[in-house]
């Protein structure tokens, strides 16, 4: 059986499935479930509710953008840290920083969350 696929408006191919379905959610057990109740469909298969997600709707659009690693390894750091101390009581939860708080914070000392690529032409 041959695969269906699509196009979207940025040229990218993308396979009609559950996992590219608007339709598809993860339930608390990590399993795949439909929000049209259809049946899980064999792999490779679409069902006639298929609609592309937002997400991949978008793929291809050339606006995404990489975080650094040192911004997410400073992140994690944060969260430690804050997990820690509501395990010795020094903190509650709702004390947590927002994540755009940390995201200040990383760029005051260390410029750009984002990763900067320079193209390099050949001559």
């Amino acid at each position: 059986m041959e695969k269906k696929t699509v196009r979207n408006c940025f040229g990218q191919t993308i396979n009609c499935c559950c996992a590219s379905c608007r339709y598809r959610d993860i339930d608390a057990d990590g399993v795949r479930i439909c929000l049209k109740d259809c049946e899980m469909e064999e792999g490779g298969t679409c069902c006639p509710e298929w609609k592309l997600n937002d997400g991949l709707r978008w793929a291809g659009c050339g606006r995404g953008r990489i975080k650094r690693r040192e911004y997410l390894m400073y992140v994690q750091a944060v969260r430690l840290e804050e997990y820690q101390d509501i395990m010795k009581g020094y903190i509650e939860e709702d004390q947590m920083k927002p994540v755009e708080a940390i995201r200040r914070e990383f760029e005051e000392f260390f410029g750009s969350i984002y990763e900067i690529f320079k193209l390099i032409t050949l001559t």
